[in-house]
């Protein structure tokens, strides 16, 4: 699997466990091919693998590039004017839209 969105882990072979919660994941973004996935809430004490999880399922999802288009965003904890917030979602989600097609359009030649 190529790494797309670096991990805040490190090395991703120190990626362990997890592995139903993955599995879990990886079943609802197939769902979301054939409309029958709905919205999940990932909710976990502090430090408990949160993003890890959510940063594996970004890059192996990017990876397959199968119909799915991952994005991630995540929420700075400082204050933020709320113009800031919309400029910094607003082009995460297109750098992230725009690299995954310039992708699939390299995969398919």
């Amino acid at each position: 699997m190529k790494i797309y969105l670096q991990e805040k882990i490190g090395n991703p072979d120190l990626f362990t466990g997890r592995k139903d919660e993955l599995a879990f994941l990886l079943n609802w973004v197939e769902g979301i091919k054939g409309l029958t996935s709905k919205s999940r809430l990932l909710l976990a004490r502090h430090k408990t693998g949160k993003t890890a999880i959510l940063q594996r399922l970004f890059n192996i999802v990017f990876d397959k590039n199968d119909q799915v288009i991952p994005i991630y965003y995540e929420v700075k904890e400082s204050k933020q004017h709320v113009g800031e917030f919309c400029k910094d979602f607003f082009l995460t989600v297109i750098y992230q839209y725009t690299a995954f097609r310039v992708d699939a359009i390299r995969l398919s030649r």
